[in-house]
């Protein structure tokens, strides 16, 4: 037992030491660790509000007020869809590499900063310890799914 002890305070350590990172480095640009995870997820393709919200966990208001902030700050806009117009996509106002100028941290190459003293076999043995985490972590939230469909 004391093994998985040791694995929760870890978890838990990275998760703390991540976010704590991110929101100093963000703090530096204006913006909150909310508007980054935001702008992370619509970098990979517009979002509805809707989307967002299920993504985040945050209720739609929040969302919306943080979603307001970002288009104020020019990060994003907001835009009509063409075939239902009661359907709002929030999209990058710039292309992604313009974004990633204006806040580098939301770029690749703010990874291979963060761990540029790692050799290669380290960062290796890193990457799959997570894919280890992880696989676990899904394999539990797929269980979750089922029992919450009984």
């Amino acid at each position: 037992m004391e093994h998985f002890d040791r694995l929760s305070e870890l978890l838990m350590q990275t998760n703390k030491l991540s976010v704590e990172l991110f929101s100093k480095v963000a703090e530096q640009y204006g913006i909150s660790h909310a508007e980054i995870f935001l702008l992370q997820q619509i970098k990979k393709s517009p979002k509805t509000i809707g989307e967002l919200s299920r993504l985040s966990g945050f209720p739609y208001s929040t969302i919306s007020g943080v979603v307001s902030r970002l288009e104020a700050g020019g990060y994003v806009v907001r835009q009509k869809d063409q075939q239902d117009r009661r359907v709002v996509w929030v999209r990058l106002a710039d292309d992604v590499e313009q974004l990633e100028r204006r806040l580098p941290f939301l770029g690749k190459t703010y990874v291979h900063e963060l761990f540029a003293g790692m050799t290669k076999e380290e960062v290796e043995k890193l990457c799959d310890s997570f894919r280890l985490v992880n696989s676990y972590l899904l394999k539990k939230l797929e269980e979750q799914g089922e029992r919450e469909r009984k």
